[in-house]
């Protein structure tokens, strides 16, 4: 089954097919794609995962044609009212 990862960060996205047993999870699935070898600054204490906008934890299975997507936490700037 093919499954889709996806990670942006503030320069760059990434995108890549895996094909993946089935009964895989998502940490499986992430481990078998290059995505933590080309973004090392992935930290899964900081970053969450969800599939299709869901948050999931790694444990979860991956059906066929899902899309994983690794979270980075937001940079909010505020403003001081004067």
């Amino acid at each position: 089954m093919k499954v889709e990862i996806i990670y942006a960060n503030t320069d760059t996205i990434y995108s890549e097919q895996v094909e993946m047993p089935e009964h895989s999870t998502v940490q499986n699935t992430i481990a078998c794609s290059m995505l933590l070898q080309s973004h090392p600054e992935i930290d899964f204490n900081v970053n969450k995962i969800g599939i299709y906008g869901k948050l999931v934890s790694s444990d979860a299975i991956v059906k066929d044609n899902d899309r994983i997507e690794i979270y980075r936490p937001l940079k909010v700037r505020t403003r001081r009212v004067q």
